[in-house]
């Protein structure tokens, strides 16, 4: 087993180069360089992965806070690797190695190359500690470090980019903005239910918190900390209500699309979820809170996508919608489902942000897709792994997404809300259409494009694009369900930290249920397609309510916004009144006071002692005589 804090270490080691010397990198020797850190952190990941054996393995690296609580229970700086976060170091170093790998190609006419690639790299070893950590604050140190890595590359192009108008810069540095705040909110909630585990159990460390009695606390106090560490998913994941920064986050450049809103951070408040399930286990009132939010969110998602025209914020949306279905396998129990479709998420989503990178790239920035179609014979192996990642979110046999989508749903299923399972079966229906639309109107039809030779990246673009389309394409063969008889290696792995409580349905039953899901993503498909032959397809159903996110931001516009924008302009009279009555008050005693008290404020040293002598012999002369006119 190779010490862990190398997996953390190794971009870690990039960023600080990067930073310090980037200017005396030359070309694309700093995405290099910084490809290689996370190609390393991925070869440790990998090999402590085979060494790993089932057993969880803790190292110490020293204490943090000592005797905190006194006897053994100090708060220590350590990693924990079992097979849950060994297999989100595997999905964050492999998938982040191919992303960087990628933006070389897309940022290499950037004039901050380097620093671009300094800032991924943050990302990944922060992105790293979050997964590793042993104890909540640690895990929250991760948690913020992500935070603003994620403002410094969301922000990337705060003064615009290339050809596009300065406007695009102040749209990035608000959007990056939105996601800090909105993520604060989420903080909050962790940080309170960080307190309140420390006083009902008397530990933060994740060993001995889920090695020891859990069953001290009243539930009533585990259900609260169980909404708390809610609150903090929400934050971290874009979970309804606090959904609406990842959208506007798609403004920075399509590699940070692709490493953090669809493959690592934003699932972040899944892992939070899945890693505390010996406390959401003991609190089914906040696990059923985690299902019906995450099936909001689902169903919120996938209507916001339907009719959207901007290739990356179709995905976007669609982000926050498989995010949802991820909440809601954890929500009802299918923990291991929902890290399931988390790995295949990572796969096919950061797969289809590279295409649309490509396409963005081969199309000099244009990201309107109505500005696009027929793209299939001007970008043939775009268009090839953009099918691939189509029929994989879309659910359909053989691709990775209907493995993982068929687990959720039986999750949902079996746990007798069948509520719970229409939601996730319709999202199912919605995702295909939505998916469909964007293939079509990207890659089929008549060329509506202004570019008069659309071209593909070269090889350092085809390279990720080829390897995530194959993980797309394989990846469910990681946990294959019941009626194949095949063994579910994810299943046994992560058998050993979560646990299960999906049963084996009967042969029938589970047949209907996979015909079901398969035919929701097919019928879905099949929409697309007839509105695309009947020319109907740029504009999808609910029109004005889809492009405007069901009106969510007019409503915090309104219900915060407006009110705060008012408060402050109401703070500014106040402010300027104030001013204005100092402003006189000194014209007032500007003659002759004013130039009597200028000649006492010398500004020489020797003129304040004076006045200090002078003011503390009067103030002892005062007390002095009080004293005396007292003793007769």
């Amino acid at each position: 087993m190779l010490p862990l804090y190398l997996m953390p270490l190794f971009p870690l080691i990039g960023f600080a180069i990067l930073i310090l010397a980037g200017r005396s990198v030359k070309g694309t020797s700093a995405g290099w360089l910084a490809s290689g850190a996370v190609l390393a952190s991925f070869v440790v990941a990998a090999l402590n992965f085979l060494n790993l054996g089932g057993q969880a393995h803790h190292e110490t690296y020293w204490q943090w806070l000592p005797n905190m609580t006194g006897g053994n229970k100090n708060l220590s700086v350590g990693f924990y690797l079992d097979s849950l976060s060994s297999t989100l170091t595997l999905v964050v170093t492999g998938v982040g190695f191919l992303i960087h790998v990628f933006a070389i190609g897309y940022m290499d006419k950037d004039p901050r190359f380097a620093r671009f690639f300094a800032y991924l790299n943050f990302f990944v070893a922060l992105m790293l500690v979050l997964v590793l950590a042993d104890s909540y604050p640690l895990m929250f140190v991760g948690w913020e470090g992500v935070g603003m890595a994620s403002y410094l590359l969301i922000g990337f192009w705060f003064a615009g980019h290339h050809d596009r108008h300065a406007q695009d810069g102040i749209n990035n540095s608000n959007a990056a903005r939105k996601a800090f705040i909105m993520n604060r909110i989420g903080d909050l909630g962790f940080m309170l239910a960080m307190f309140l585990t420390f006083k009902a159990f008397g530990t933060l460390s994740l060993p001995q918190l889920f090695s020891g009695d859990l069953e001290g606390a009243s539930r009533a106090t585990v259900e609260l900390i169980c909404l708390f560490l809610l609150v903090g998913a929400i934050g971290k994941s874009a979970q309804l209500p606090l959904t609406t920064w990842l959208p506007d986050a798609m403004a920075g450049p399509t590699p940070v699309s692709a490493l953090i809103h669809a493959a690592t951070m934003v699932t972040a408040g899944v892992y939070l979820v899945a890693r505390s399930h010996a406390l959401f286990e003991l609190a089914p009132t906040a696990s059923t809170w985690v299902a019906v939010i995450g099936a909001l969110t689902a169903l919120y998602g996938a209507i916001c996508a339907l009719n959207q025209y901007d290739i990356k914020k179709i995905l976007a949306f669609s982000t926050v919608s498989q995010l949802g279905y991820m909440f809601l396998a954890v929500g009802v129990g299918a923990y291991t489902a929902g890290i399931f479709h988390l790995v295949t998420h990572a796969f096919f989503k950061a797969l289809l942000f590279l295409a649309a990178g490509s396409v963005i790239h081969g199309l000099h920035e244009e990201q309107d897709v109505r500005r696009m179609g027929g793209l299939a014979k001007k970008l043939p192996l775009t268009h090839a792994v953009s099918l691939i990642g189509v029929l994989a979110i879309s659910g359909i046999p053989i691709f990775s997404g209907f493995f993982s989508k068929d687990a959720i749903l039986l999750g949902a299923y079996e746990s007798g809300n069948l509520v719970l399972y229409g939601v996730g079966l319709l999202v199912a229906l919605m995702t295909a259409f939505y998916m469909g639309r964007w293939y079509f109107l990207v890659f089929r039809g008549a060329y509506r494009g202004k570019v008069a030779h659309p071209h593909e990246g070269g090889a350092v673009f085809a390279f990720p694009l080829v390897t995530l389309a194959v993980l797309a394409t394989l990846g469910g063969l990681l946990s294959l369900p019941h009626f194949l008889g095949a063994p579910n290696y994810l299943g046994t792995f992560l058998g050993s930290v979560l646990p299960k409580h999906e049963g084996e349905p009967p042969l029938s039953t589970e047949l209907l249920l996979v015909a079901l899901a398969v035919g929701a993503g097919v019928l879905g498909l099949f929409l697309a397609y007839s509105r695309h032959r009947s020319q109907r397809l740029i504009d999808g159903p609910m029109r004005d309510a889809s492009i405007h996110a069901l009106y969510l931001d007019n409503l915090y516009d309104g219900a915060v916004g407006a009110p705060s924008r008012a408060l402050a302009v109401a703070f500014d009279k106040m402010d300027r009144g104030v001013d204005g009555a100092v402003t006189g008050s000194a014209e007032v005693i500007a003659e002759p006071q004013g130039r009597a008290y200028s000649l006492w404020q010398s500004g020489y040293v020797r003129t304040y002692a004076l006045s200090m002598t002078v003011g503390t012999a009067l103030v002892m002369l005062y007390w002095a005589f009080r004293a005396l006119g007292g003793m007769r």
